[in-house]
């Protein structure tokens, strides 16, 4: 993917972040911008996948936080220096050791910043994922920030997040029933005990 088509891309972020704010006319640039970013990217990916962002021992890491973390040496989940991985690896001191992803996991986030939820961006959407084995191929990764095993996403943050779905939705012809949970693919609560995918599923269908 070139510059041009990462600078569309980006455009239909800005335009999904000020979706409340924009005029008719430029709702229906948004839809010509859609459609050609349609015709640019090869149809491959057929799901997208909803995830949070909290971690196994419970708490919840911002963006840039899982991102360090991610691109980061882990010895069983725990971040060390590349020091510290050599040495514990030759005498096998850890269960799972993990290098350094290239880049977090997720193709986009959605995260409170200046205290308004924004569209984040993460991989680019010619590059397969990493957050869910056996789907990343197929599936575009979405993390909400926060535990929604503890609480239901805020609603402006659920808001933003229907809108840059649909979206997605719509650019890359992706069935509302293809929109699944982290937890339908592996033993895990992602996307949260308190994140009704159902609903989310039904609110992507609203006409607006």
């Amino acid at each position: 993917m070139d510059h041009d088509h990462i600078s569309k891309i980006i455009a239909l972020i800005r335009y999904a972040n000020a979706m409340e704010k924009l005029s008719q006319g430029l709702r229906e640039d948004l839809n010509r911008l859609e459609k050609e970013i349609h015709e640019m990217i090869e149809r491959r990916w057929t799901h997208i996948m909803i995830h949070h962002g909290a971690t196994e021992d419970g708490r919840a890491f911002d963006w840039q936080a899982t991102r360090r973390y991610q691109m980061s040496w882990r010895i069983d989940g725990v971040s060390v220096t590349k020091a510290d991985y050599d040495r514990r690896l030759a005498i096998k001191d850890g269960k799972r050791f993990e290098p350094p992803w290239r880049d977090i996991g997720y193709h986009f986030g959605n995260e409170k910043v200046n205290d308004r939820y924004e569209i984040i961006v993460g991989r680019n959407l010619d590059e397969e994922g990493a957050h869910c084995v056996g789907m990343n191929d197929r599936a575009i990764g979405f993390c909400f920030a926060g535990n929604f095993d503890l609480a239901p996403p805020p609603g402006e943050q659920w808001e933003i997040g229907i809108r840059f779905v649909r979206s997605l939705l719509k650019l890359l012809d992706i069935p509302i029933g293809s929109v699944v949970g982290h937890r339908d693919y592996a033993q895990k609560t992602c996307p949260g005990k308190l994140f009704d995918m159902d609903l989310f599923r039904r609110d992507l269908g609203r006409i607006i």
